[in-house]
């Protein structure tokens, strides 16, 4: 008997399904403002200052100025995981059967996303001079600090990254992945 919160349960397929699907917009709208050059793709000026608010808010040092390497990573991002991802939210939203090659895929973009993460999460712990605090360096980190005025720190970015990441590596872990979508 399967425990209650196998991977084959509807939770577990809608929170992948929603993961996939919500990374679509998310790499177009923000990785690729930073990858693609204005006359490659004009972005929307909403769109622009979405991006311009989350840089002040959030003190997001390597999105105001995207160091070459972040860029690669994004440009990466782009080219082979953006192509995954409406596959991914398919196979998910279906869960077939039929769906059984996702398992690979699957880590093999897990294993690609934990790998770009980590120069990120590096740059964000030793860099010394944009970083204005402790509580700024744990709140672009990911984790929940108090900033110098005593609110809740805005989410950002890499936040939202760290802690999904986070959950869906847990979650294949503990759960593992729905047998139907095994090879």
């Amino acid at each position: 008997m399967a425990p209650a919160l196998s991977g084959d349960t509807p939770w577990f397929r809608w929170l992948m399904f929603g993961y996939f699907a919500s990374h679509i917009p998310i790499s177009l709208c923000i990785g690729g403002q930073v990858v693609l050059h204005p006359w490659v793709v004009r972005y929307p000026s909403a769109l622009r200052r979405l991006l311009q608010i989350h840089v002040e808010a959030n003190g997001d040092f390597l999105m105001a100025s995207p160091p070459s390497w972040l860029r690669s990573l994004l440009a990466a991002e782009l080219l082979l995981q953006l192509p995954f991802f409406p596959f991914a939210a398919a196979a998910f939203w279906r869960a077939s059967p039929a769906d059984n090659a996702m398992r690979l895929p699957c880590i093999i973009y897990g294993t690609h996303v934990v790998t770009t993460q980590i120069p990120i999460l590096a740059a964000i712990v030793l860099d010394t001079e944009h970083v204005k605090s402790e509580s700024h360096r744990w709140k672009l980190f990911g984790c929940d600090a108090a900033n110098e005025r005593g609110h809740k720190a805005r989410c950002c970015k890499v936040q939202i990254r760290f802690v999904v990441v986070a959950v869906v590596f847990v979650v294949i872990v503990v759960f593992g992945v729905p047998n139907s979508l095994l090879l």
